[in-house]
């Protein structure tokens, strides 16, 4: 049984409609937020979950922005072995083109959802449908100048490799080829490394600040 929260602040929905006015360090709490609650879905339960149905509306934001994934009509629990999920409209885009030509479902549904969510954190609701005719390193570089003016220069040096590393995530998670997405073990994998080398990245500068304080 999958339980109800209260949910004090919204919707994704509202976040991706307006990427502009939400800071980096709130977006990567999103994300990585996401990633998390995905993972445990797939991994870290007897019987795996995949939710088939992940898009804005159904991830909800708490008082202090954390994400919570609801909306799970659609899930299967343990067996992919299904035709009974319909594709409409509106969820469309976040569903994978092996569902969409040929109604095949595989563990890395979800994934490629992932990728348009995060995509769509990182630069706005329309921008999935931009990426798909942009080269991948020249997209990755648009969103990461994009960040980079909006980001106080004095926070950009570890914000730079979140970001990047963020997009490059969600550009393989949107792969039309499912063999080619990465799994959610790897994703939190490559978010780890991003938070392991921001800590040595801080302690280095605390360490070359003692050093050179003048007594």
């Amino acid at each position: 049984m999958i339980p109800k929260l209260y949910i004090a602040n919204c919707t994704l929905f509202i976040c991706t409609d307006e990427p502009c006015g939400v800071p980096w360090y709130i977006c990567y709490r999103i994300i990585r937020g996401i990633c998390e609650g995905l993972h445990y879905l797939h991994k870290g339960l007897e019987h795996p979950i995949y939710h088939l149905d992940l898009k804005p509306t159904n991830i909800f934001l708490d008082r202090d922005m954390n994400p919570r994934i609801g909306g799970f009509g659609l899930s299967l629990f343990d067996s992919l072995e299904t035709n009974n999920i319909s594709e409409d409209m509106e969820t469309s885009v976040y569903m994978p083109p092996e569902f969409i030509n040929k109604q095949q479902i595989a563990p890395k549904f979800d994934i490629f959802s992932l990728g348009v969510i995060i995509i769509q954190i990182m630069a706005g609701t329309e921008s999935y449908s931009k990426c798909a005719d942009t080269p991948p390193e020249e997209f990755v570089q648009l969103v990461h100048d994009l960040w980079e003016k909006r980001t106080p220069e004095i926070s950009w040096r570890h914000t730079s490799r979140e970001v990047r590393a963020c997009i490059e995530i969600a550009l393989k998670c949107v792969k039309s080829d499912r063999v080619m997405r990465p799994t959610m073990t790897e994703i939190l994998d490559k978010l780890k490394k991003i938070y392991i080398a921001d800590c040595s990245s801080i302690n280095q500068l605390y360490r070359k600040r003692e050093f050179t304080l003048d007594f």
